[in-house]
């Protein structure tokens, strides 16, 4: 804006100078004001012709005019105020284009983020499925493993009453003991001077009996144990042969799907072969026997087949 307004300035400085002398003075104030008008929104090109013209026509005046004046011409020859505006015009040319050059680039990049996103947004719902998927399956497995753990704690706890029934009875015997015991003691100390060797004798007898009675109890806890050993192994068992049948029956699912494709197919063969058969007896009436093998080949395999399903079925 200072440009502009020391253009204006230095212009109707010039101006005034011109309107002074008489030879110049044959235009009027408003020609040489129309004469300076310059439209700044116009080309920057549009503006170099135009101050080239205004040159131009202010040397014809002067070589015109003859006038010698030192001031004069040292306005005249002045450099002109326009042409830094006119560099800065290009130069803002220049950058306006390698913005857009930028913008473009800009353009180009913003459109392949967004192809990008696009795709990992369609790779994130893919992941989403797959883990519902994995939850669910794993919400069946944990149900199936709490019905499993249900079982082994039934089988433990119908194991439990005789393990207790049989730790009572050891209880029992253990308090006969004691007091068979305590009672033979006392009894020795009652009849020790008078019937040592009856004493002896039943103490032994006594002992003998407790020894066998303790084997014998000892026997019966070996028994249970090895009974509830065989009841856990046992559980384990089931639970393994559950797995064995589930893998059983997943094999068998896939083998009657692959078994109901193939009798898909047959049927299909037999259908074309029913047309070709159909075709062919009527082009050619010798080939007749070798089709009707054929054909009679291919209805015993698909009854075959469907046997074999209906059974696997």
């Amino acid at each position: 804006m200072d440009i502009m307004h020391n253009s204006t300035f230095t212009d109707s400085s010039s101006q005034s100078t011109l309107n002074s002398d008489p030879a110049i003075t044959t235009k009027g104030p408003e020609d040489n004001c129309n004469a300076m008008e310059i439209n700044f929104n116009a080309d920057p090109k549009d503006l170099k012709n135009d101050i080239l013209t205004l040159n131009k026509k202010d040397n014809k005046v002067i070589h015109n005019s003859g006038f010698h004046d030192c001031n004069l011409r040292a306005k005249l020859t002045h450099k002109c105020p326009f042409e830094p505006y006119l560099e800065q015009c290009t130069r803002l040319q220049k950058e306006n284009l390698e913005v857009k050059k930028k913008l473009k680039k800009m353009e180009k990049y913003s459109k392949d983020c967004a192809t990008e996103l696009q795709r990992f947004v369609k790779r994130f719902k893919e992941f989403k499925s797959i883990n519902k998927n994995l939850d669910s399956k794993n919400k069946q497995l944990l149900i199936k493993n709490q019905q499993m753990r249900q079982r082994i704690t039934e089988v433990l706890n119908q194991n439990k009453p005789q393990s207790e029934h049989l730790e009572r009875i050891t209880q029992s015997k253990q308090l006969e003991k004691q007091q068979l015991i305590e009672a033979a003691v006392k009894n020795d100390l009652e009849e020790l001077p008078m019937k040592e060797d009856s004493a002896r004798i039943k103490e032994r007898k006594i002992l003998t009996q407790l020894q066998q009675e303790n084997l014998i109890l000892q026997e019966r806890l070996e028994q249970k144990c090895q009974v509830m050993k065989y009841a856990v192994s046992k559980a384990e068992r089931v639970q393994t042969e559950l797995d064995e049948v589930e893998s059983c029956l997943l094999t068998l699912q896939t083998e009657r799907n692959l078994l109901r494709q193939e009798v898909k197919r047959l049927h299909e063969e037999y259908i074309c072969l029913t047309n070709s058969i159909s075709l062919q007896m009527k082009r050619n009436s010798n080939g007749f026997g070798k089709s009707f093998t054929v054909y009679n080949s291919k209805v015993h395999l698909l009854s075959v087949l469907k046997e074999d399903t209906q059974h696997n079925g």
